[in-house]
C-alpha cells in the first residue's frame, strides 16, 4: 500500500533528475554556439578517460599522501 503524497514525492525526484540532465543539455548545446576555436572542443572526447582512469589513480596517490603524511614518512617518488 502506498499512499499518493509518496508517489508525489517518487515524482519529484525523476524530475529533478530529469531537469538535472536538460540543464546539462543546455549548457553543453550553448557552450557549442559561443566557442569560436572548435578545435577545442575535441577535448571533450577524451573526458571520459579522465573520469575512468586518471581521477581513481589520483585519489590512490592521494591516500598515499596522507597517509605518509600521518605517519611521518618522507615523500619518496620512484
Amino acid at each position: 500500500m502506498s499512499c499518493p503524497e509518496c508517489q508525489d514525492r517518487s515524482f519529484d525526484k525523476d524530475k529533478g533528475s530529469v531537469s538535472f540532465y536538460i540543464k546539462n543539455f543546455n549548457t553543453g548545446y550553448s557552450d557549442l554556439e559561443v566557442v569560436k576555436e572548435k578545435k577545442d572542443l575535441s577535448y571533450f572526447l577524451i573526458s571520459p578517460i579522465i573520469i575512468i582512469f586518471y581521477r581513481p589513480l589520483y585519489a590512490f596517490v592521494r591516500f598515499k599522501g596522507y597517509l605518509d603524511f600521518i605517519f611521518r614518512r618522507d615523500p619518496v617518488w620512484r
